[in-house]
């Protein structure tokens, strides 16, 4: 579309409204609130059609970086459209916004170029259904904003909840990538919350049963209606100040047990559902504040809203719990769907990971009481968390390697992060980038998947010049911690054993490439290869999403997915195969997964860490072994930039090419023999359907 000429759509109007811009599509009824940024940018296009580059120019240079992005928000929203589109009648405005107003809920939160300052140019369009009350929706804005920072172009849609046995016809309607649940709105809790401290510890009881009951039918309904689709319900939050007091925990069932009672059950009932998750307002309130989150402090215990404005008599709320919400959306929108996972995580050594130099100053610092030796051993242990999540650690640093990875062994503190946790070092005097860049091809890690931590601001600026794709979060050393532990991206649904081994078996791999590199390619049939192949059960289903979602290399198609729609393809007759392998440097685990529908191989997916045990083909004959010969089977490659690897497997594993991207095992056709491969296939009978 870079020729074609850009306008505002003829039901778009940009109207100021109480001190705001506001762009508002009296047709669908959409509207968003800008910064006073991107004014000029709307006016042109209000008035005559546009090239990109003339909309740019009407931005101030100081947020023109931002301006592309802004462009193609607007076109994902529909509120800019190509001037060779034919017109449509115009609307006149609704009198509510003819005289400067939007309803009374409304809380205008604008899109600043901060908010488009880094992510993809080409944004994912991602519909948001909200369900609840104006908790939810005060949070929609800011949703927006939210979204935008990490390459979202969503567009929200807020019901009340209200809608009991309607809700599947409204998923139906609106068709959402992202759906959420806040069942706790007035007066669900008045039972318990207001009117609880007046009754007996019986009565409270009795009250609580009745309320789990009526959770437990609203998040079933919620998850049939949804599907596979994902959803996140609310828990809730414990009030800033009990009805109870200090004395709280001298009552039977207590304010707290009572959150606590509520929040086990919404945990139990969500869990049976692999595509919803837990939005978990007690992390929130513990993370920000209670009293700077929720009203109860001003309002009525059970009305569960937003902090409001005394001064403000209209309903509002304060944009914190909307900000904290919003961020939360889409956190676990990311973290679902497997976006911008991060793979590899490649810290600094002296002044990032330790104070001072470790070669000159050693380790006395961990025998001290300092808030900065708090601070370092706090980024070790989240390190070491992410280890055992299954992320790769790595180090790259300035200095002489032997000198500072001796004083690290003999660090004196069992709490640090020690060498064997990371799975390779690169301390020396070269270039980060380039350091970086050689761990990123030896691991077969993309840059997208690496982040990079550095106490130093010109070390990060170059990597970032020269390694542009790699995640350099400009933060300083004391904020590590929090972003290790908080970045969706670092967060996995499931820990799997095959997760938890991954510094282990990439070490064995990287072993086994050096010896393969030594003595070639005939050392790979002295490796004892052996691979068993089994069909998924539902215990494997994690795993199952895990290899789909994070592998880049050895895949057919990129297919992405989740439990959910695993579980429902499998329900519907898929066949969904795995593979573990294991040679005489380490047992690999779970490492290949295969899964064929309808007569074709939809998606088949093994773990770089064995790509050099070539052990694809037999892996796809394996599976296709127990097929009716009279049945075609066909194969498909979606080519990416990243998966060479995998492109000749239906080849190599007996398919014949019929169109570009295309393989078919005719009926008749021989699959390779497994029994002349150099490793050793077996399928574990005991578990095959």
């Amino acid at each position: 579309m870079g020729d074609v000429r850009l306008r505002l759509g003829n039901h778009v109007r940009l109207i100021p409204i109480s001190g705001h811009h506001v762009l508002v599509d009296v047709v669908q009824l959409q509207r968003i609130t800008i910064a006073a940024e991107w004014v000029g940018l709307c006016e042109q296009a209000a008035t005559a059609g546009s090239t990109r580059q003339e909309l740019t120019e009407a931005v101030d240079p100081a947020h023109r970086d931002a301006a592309g992005r802004f462009i193609e928000f607007l076109l994902q929203r529909g509120f800019l459209t190509g001037s060779d589109q034919p017109a449509a009648p115009v609307t006149e405005l609704p009198e509510v916004l003819a005289d400067g107003e939007l309803d009374a809920y409304w809380q205008p939160t604008a899109i600043t170029a901060a908010d488009l300052a880094t992510g993809p140019q080409e944004l994912q369009p991602v519909r948001a259904m909200l369900i609840g009350g104006c908790v939810a929706q005060f949070a929609a804005d800011a949703l927006v904003r939210a979204g935008l920072r990490r390459g979202l172009a969503i567009t929200p849609t807020h019901e009340w909840p209200s809608i009991r046995g309607r809700l599947a016809g409204l998923v139906e309607r609106h068709q959402p990538d992202l759906a959420v649940l806040q069942p706790t709105v007035q007066p669900f809790l008045t039972g318990l919350w207001d009117d609880g401290v007046f009754v007996s510890a019986a009565e409270r009881r009795r009250r609580l049963t009745v309320t789990k009951r009526a959770l437990s039918s609203a998040i079933a309904e919620f998850a049939a209606a949804l599907g596979p689709r994902f959803g996140m319900v609310h828990n809730v939050a414990p009030l800033a100040v009990s009805p109870f007091g200090r004395y709280d925990f001298r009552h039977e069932l207590s304010h707290r047990e009572i959150v606590a009672e509520l929040n086990r059950h919404v945990d139990e009932q969500v869990r049976e559902h692999p595509s919803l998750f837990v939005l978990d307002e007690e992390r929130l309130a513990a993370r920000y504040g209670a009293a700077n989150l929720f009203d109860d402090l001003m309002f009525p215990f059970g009305h569960h809203g937003g902090r409001p404005d005394p001064a403000v008599e209209t309903p509002n709320q304060l944009p914190a719990l909307g900000d904290a919400l919003a961020e939360e959306y889409v956190a676990g929108y990311t973290a679902h769907h497997g976006r911008d996972r991060i793979k590899l995580v490649v810290v600094d050594l002296d002044n990032t990971l330790w104070p001072g130099i470790a070669a000159d100053d050693g380790f006395s610092w961990v025998q001290s009481d300092a808030t900065s030796r708090w601070i370092h051993l706090g980024v070790h242990q989240a390190l070491k968390v992410l280890r055992r999540r299954g992320v790769l650690l790595a180090t790259c640093s300035k200095g002489t390697e032997a000198v500072t990875l001796q004083a690290w062994s003999c660090a004196p503190d069992a709490q640090l992060a020690m060498p064997d946790d990371f799975v390779l070092h690169r301390i020396n005097w070269q270039a980060k980038s380039a350091n970086i860049a050689d761990l990123c091809t030896r691991l077969g890690v993309a840059p997208e998947a690496t982040l990079f931590l550095d106490d130093n601001p010109v070390e990060r600026a170059e990597v970032r010049r020269h390694l542009p794709g790699v995640r350099v979060p400009e933060i300083d050393v004391a904020q590590f911690r929090e972003f290790l532990l908080t970045e969706p991206g670092l967060e996995a649904a499931a820990a799997t054993d095959e997760a938890q081994q991954r510094t282990e078996t990439t070490r064995a791999m990287l072993r086994r490439a050096e010896l393969i590199e030594e003595n070639g390619d005939d050392f790979l049939r002295e490796l004892d290869v052996s691979a068993t192949v089994w069909q998924a059960q539902p215990g494997d289903l994690p795993r199952a999403a895990e290899l789909l979602n994070r592998t880049n290399q050895f895949t057919t198609t990129a297919w992405r997915t989740t439990e959910a729609e695993l579980a429902a393809m499998t329900t519907g007759g898929a066949e969904l195969w795995l593979m573990a392998v294991s040679d005489r440097f380490a047992g690999y685990g779970t490492v290949g997964a295969c899964l064929i529908a309808n007569g074709t191989v939809v998606a088949l997916a093994v773990s770089c860490r064995v790509i050099g045990l070539d052990v694809g083909p037999g892996f796809v004959a394996t599976c296709l072994s127990r097929r009716d010969p009279g049945t075609p089977i066909t194969g498909r490659i979606v080519r990416t930039e990243r998966n060479h690897a995998a492109q000749d497997v239906f080849v190599r594993a007996g398919f014949t090419p019929a169109a570009d991207g295309e393989f078919v095992l005719a009926p008749g056709a021989t699959l390779v023999d497994t029994a002349g491969l150099p490793q050793q296939f077996a399928v574990r009978e005991e578990i095959v359907r």
